[in-house]
């Protein structure tokens, strides 16, 4: 099955297991006036400054008290740190939120050095403090620095590897035709490194997206999956823009899909049985059936498999990235199972490559 491929990203940017968690600094105090030594810097709607602090106070109904500042980017991950005295104890909305009312963080009372660590969703730089529907407090102490996770600090063992490169625009993988991979349980796993966290990217689909297990994604920065008819499913992590990991969409074939981020489960969602909508089908790699969605980044080692990965597998399969999981002792998943593998390892842009259907051929 030919697909013509895209720009291979050479060995200088391998991937890597990393067991560290901590995140470097990376930039200079981002907040103006975060101690409110006077009343400049910050946007106020029902709010003030008064007394070196900044005063929020969301009255009845559904008066909104907010102070904001305009200096975050989308996808970039940030460490916010902030006081908060004279709460009133209702926590009905008493929160730190973006422009479209994503949560960074719930305030439920007074506490000194709140660190809050999260990756910035919106496509706008706004970032508030909220009192509303009755809320009050007092915030105090703001600061906000740009932090970046470093895959290759010698916190882990660096492994060799090369990644297709995708342009968010019109680069894919096209298999030539739609394949049914599986019609009980499955597994679809991928080195995934992505440029945008914007909207939903996919990271591979079926001819049409009829079919949930069509629609492995990106959404709103987290694993996704749509369950037709329902709701998005997704993991609990909102992932770094320009970072590797090891993602997995797991579903054991009877109505449950486990996301595995780096070895390590990352939440759970429903699934429809009914008829094929729980089906794997795959055609496209970096693109949506409807021929939308495009991936913007880099995808190594996509595979797809007619089984479910246990724990124990996924953590094999992060903690080595040169093996195949049915190469860890004592798993049940066989050479059999394994249907779609593209390693992405060969070939240069206008080149042609293939993805391997190993149900017509050995590993």
């Amino acid at each position: 099955m030919a697909a013509t491929i895209q720009h291979i990203e050479l060995p200088k940017k391998p991937r890597a297991l990393d067991s560290s968690t901590s995140a470097q600094v990376v930039s200079q105090e981002l907040i103006v006036n975060g101690d409110f030594a006077s009343d400049t810097a910050w946007g106020k709607v029902s709010s003030t400054i008064t007394g070196g602090k900044g005063v929020l106070d969301g009255g009845g109904g559904s008066q909104n008290s907010s102070l904001y500042q305009l200096i975050l980017n989308q996808g970039r991950k940030y460490r916010l740190v902030f006081d908060v005295s004279g709460h009133n104890g209702d926590t009905t909305d008493s929160r730190v939120v973006d422009l479209q009312n994503n949560t960074i963080y719930d305030i439920t009372g007074d506490a000194t050095g709140i660190i809050v660590e999260f990756t910035h969703k919106s496509a706008y730089p706004h970032i508030f403090f909220q009192a509303k529907t009755g809320s009050a407090f007092d915030i105090d102490n703001v600061s906000i620095l740009e932090i970046e996770n470093f895959s290759n600090n010698n916190h882990g063992k660096i492994y060799s590897g090369r990644a297709l490169e995708f342009d968010g625009v019109s680069d894919y993988l096209d298999g030539g035709a739609m394949r049914v991979v599986s019609t009980g349980a499955w597994t679809v796993g991928a080195w995934i490194n992505a440029a945008t966290i914007a909207s939903e990217i996919r990271v591979s689909s079926g001819n049409t997206q009829a079919v949930n297990s069509n629609e492995i994604s990106i959404r709103d920065g987290k694993l996704s999956i749509y369950d037709h008819g329902t709701a998005w499913r997704q993991g609990n992590t909102v992932i770094n823009v320009n970072t590797w990991y090891r993602a997995l969409w797991v579903y054991d074939g009877a109505g449950e899909l486990t996301f595995y981020l780096n070895g390590e489960a990352d939440g759970t969602g429903a699934m429809s049985t009914s008829g094929d909508k729980d089906d794997l089908q795959v055609r496209y790699v970096g693109m949506a059936g409807n021929v939308d969605h495009w991936w913007n980044g880099m995808l190594a080692d996509y595979q797809a498999w007619d089984a479910a990965f246990t724990a124990t597998d996924a953590a094999y399969d992060y903690a080595n990235p040169e093996s195949l999981a049915l190469n860890a002792s004592g798993t049940a998943l066989t050479e059999g199972n394994l249907k779609v593998w593209y390693p992405m390892q060969d070939g240069h842009r206008g080149q042609q490559s293939y993805i391997l259907d190993l149900s017509l051929i050995h590993i």
